[in-house]
């Protein structure tokens, strides 16, 4: 990814939840945006985390977790659905 502009390497992490009420479905969204990463970075993460920076530079699997809890798409993707219940 060195070879590419930060720009090019733009990429979104999308949540959907979606519940169904009886014939109601409710489907909820959340989006985080960030970049791949130059390389791999960090140690408290799986999965893309050390690959997905953020704008302030720094990958998920550079937070702390309080830090991953505040921006978290599946916790306010669940918080909007949480008033359906």
């Amino acid at each position: 990814m060195k070879d590419f502009d930060k720009i090019d390497r733009k990429v979104n992490f999308i949540t959907a939840i979606a519940i169904a009420i009886n014939d109601t479905v409710i489907a909820e969204t959340e989006i985080l945006s960030g970049y791949i990463a130059d390389s791999p970075r960090g140690e408290n993460g799986f999965g893309f985390d050390e690959i997905f920076e953020l704008e302030n530079g720094k990958t998920l699997a550079e937070l702390s977790f309080e830090e991953k809890l505040e921006i978290s798409t599946r916790k306010k993707a669940l918080e909007k659905i949480r008033k359906y219940l």
